[in-house]
């Protein structure tokens, strides 16, 4: 639907939002991000039709910069320029996409500029609130540092959205120091068994820093569609036989002794304690929802 979109433009001056639900259209950013990686990947390694990977992220990344995209913009740049340093091969091919990609936004814009239609810039100088969220998030988190605020309480500041558009800051704000430390001993054990070889994991590294900066400066992780891309991703590049640190993450550990037994029930008990306290002590599963709900919880919560 995005090609028709553009051709309708073409011919009548007016951009028409192409998803199925425009109320929300960072989704479709950060999904995109997520599924360039992907074919760039089949691209490196796929023999017969592989340029059909390179018009999809054409379309993928044009229709990111329309919408104004600039987390997943400045992600995916990342990602780009790390690949193109340590793959010679393909690296003429896939700056030339990129650089068709914004020449022909840059077109678009002009072209919208000579008519009535309005389009989204990606230079546009808001910061969508991060400062006033971020801040907002911090002071929450200082009244419960340990257990948190629970789950998307900045319902008292009714002109925010209702995520801080940072994934790291909300583990913190809404989780506490006992969801974040989770959350950094994860981090910590990922990045201390991937190999660091860039020569030899350039892939794995460049889409490991893209979705760090993603993450970063983007709330749409709170949805399920990027959720479970996340998890396709993050498995993709941590057990993927291709990589030299699949060994690492592949490996069962069949036998656990007892001890290791009860500390695991331990802690899974832990967390379910901690969860309830948490839905307990949230708003986010009230009758009278805000206009950009947090859809994960609501509409999981209302298919019951």
């Amino acid at each position: 639907m995005f090609p028709v979109s553009i051709l309708h433009y073409l011919n009548s001056g007016l951009y028409q939002n192409w998803y199925p639900m425009p109320w929300n259209i960072r989704i479709y950013n950060s999904y995109f991000l997520i599924f360039s990686i992907f074919a760039i990947w089949f691209y490196l390694k796929e023999d017969k039709y592989k340029n059909i990977y390179l018009i999809f992220i054409f379309l993928a990344f044009l229709s990111i910069l329309l919408d104004g995209g600039r987390s997943a913009t400045l992600a995916y740049t990342i990602f780009i320029v790390i690949v193109c340093i340590f793959n010679r091969l393909e690296r003429f091919k896939l700056l030339l996409i990129y650089c068709s990609t914004w020449l022909a936004y840059f077109s678009i814009v002009y072209f919208s500029s000579q008519s009535a239609s309005t389009l989204r810039s990606i230079t546009r100088e808001s910061t969508s609130g991060r400062y006033e969220l971020w801040l907002n998030a911090f002071q929450c988190w200082l009244e419960n540092p340990i257990l948190g605020c629970g789950f998307y309480q900045l319902d008292k500041y009714p002109s925010l959205s209702a995520h801080p558009h940072n994934l790291f800051v909300q583990i913190l704000t809404e989780t506490g120091l006992i969801g974040f430390i989770f959350l950094s001993f994860i981090i910590f054990k990922v990045v201390k068994n991937i190999s660091w070889n860039f020569k030899q994991n350039y892939f794995v590294l460049a889409a490991l820093f893209s979705v760090a900066i993603e993450l970063s400066f983007s709330g749409i992780h709170i949805y399920p569609v990027t959720q479970v891309a996340l998890l396709w991703l993050f498995v993709f590049l941590l057990k993927n036989p291709e990589f030299s640190h699949a060994s690492y993450f592949n490996y069962l550990k069949i036998k656990n002794s007892k001890i290791d037994k009860l500390i695991q029930l331990f802690i899974y008990l832990f967390i379910l304690i901690i969860f309830i306290y948490l839905f307990i002590n949230t708003s986010v599963l009230s009758e009278n929802l805000p206009s950009t709900p947090p859809r994960f919880w609501e509409y999981g919560y209302q298919l019951f």
